[in-house]
């Protein structure tokens, strides 16, 4: 059975907690609600989350193989968003801090040569992909986001 995107999401949210790095920052599982501003003053960083309408949490698809014995290739992108608010209107320290929101995940996807990448069995690869910055001027300060995909590709334990 190959890793699913579900089984990344579901590592992610039981280890990024432990991130000395992400102290301080709410981690959330699936998207924020809409017009949530609730938590202006707290960096938070949504996994299974895009910042479009749609809910986007993951997406990928299968290189199958018409091959007897030949294994399965799964490639996902999971979806993740780092928010940053402050009560002022310089976005400089708000760009600066969903970037290193973004990188601390970075850096808990990065296995050793040795380690099953996020403890998912089958999963053989997973790094941070292509990203989009956002930022507003908001009522309540300036916002930024930055929206970014963790790329994974799974491959069957057995054949």
């Amino acid at each position: 059975m190959s890793a699913t995107a579900n089984d990344v999401i579901t590592a992610l949210l039981a280890q990024l907690p432990g991130v000395v790095a992400l102290q301080g920052v709410a981690i959330v599982d699936g998207p924020p609600l809409q017009a949530d501003q609730s938590m202006v003053s707290t960096d938070r960083l949504f996994v299974g989350a895009s910042a479009d309408q749609r809910g986007l949490a993951a997406e990928g698809s299968n290189e199958g193989s018409p091959m007897p014995g030949v294994i399965d290739v799964d490639t996902f992108s999971v979806a993740c968003l780092a928010e940053a608010w402050t009560g002022d209107t310089n976005p400089a320290s708000r760009r600066a801090r969903v970037f290193e929101i973004r990188d601390a995940v970075r850096t808990l996807i990065r296995p050793s040569s040795a380690m099953i990448v996020l403890g998912v069995q089958g999963l053989s690869s997973a790094h941070v992909g292509a990203w989009s910055l956002l930022q507003l001027q908001t009522p309540k300060g300036i916002y930024a986001g930055l929206e970014f995909r963790i790329d994974c590709e799974a491959r069957p334990s057995t054949v």
